[in-house]
């Protein structure tokens, strides 16, 4: 009598090999965000105070410090992307936000009614639509601009509220 041959099932490492591979390369271009020539450091994102999972947030709105020196040309055209967003001028913006000390851009996406994390989504499309133009222009590696993403990505929406609002305001 013939017994039935085994059946032959992938191993279940096999199915860990794409994920570990996209983890492996992601790896690899976060490490190279700081290698170009005259690139700031890349810099780790503030670590979250809670212990829930998922990517770190700021614990609190403070100083944002991404992992590409922000420099007039970026933050001029993130102001802009946002600005056009909430249908006003980077101008109409500054005014409003330094006519009202201590107001941020959540004051001004209420009225229009956005909540918070609509804003936040608005304000990470800039950020994102902004540090892809600085790749594909060459001004950035895409290390840099993907580094610059990663970085947006894991601040919090008050921290991007706050910190967006500064640009406006200080200049």
């Amino acid at each position: 009598m013939n017994a039935p041959a085994p059946v032959r099932r992938p191993h279940h490492r096999a199915r860990l090999l794409p994920a570990a591979a996209a983890l492996a390369a992601a790896s690899v271009l976060y490490g190279l965000t700081g290698c170009a020539a005259g690139a700031a450091p890349a810099q780790q994102p503030p670590a979250s105070s809670s212990s829930s999972p998922g990517p770190p947030v700021a614990a609190s709105p403070g100083p944002l410090s991404p992992p590409v020196a922000v420099d007039v040309g970026y933050k001029s055209a993130v102001e802009n992307r946002v600005a056009d967003s909430l249908h006003l001028t980077a101008a109409q913006v500054r005014a409003e936000l330094r006519a009202t000390p201590g107001s941020g851009l959540e004051n001004l996406a209420k009225p229009l009614g956005l909540a918070e994390d609509q804003l936040a989504r608005i304000i990470l499309s800039g950020l994102d639509d902004v540090a892809s133009a600085a790749g594909h222009s060459g001004r950035w590696t895409a290390g840099q601009a993907q580094a610059e993403k990663m970085y947006w990505a894991t601040q919090s929406d008050a921290a991007l509220d706050t910190g967006v609002s500064s640009w406006f305001v200080n200049g």
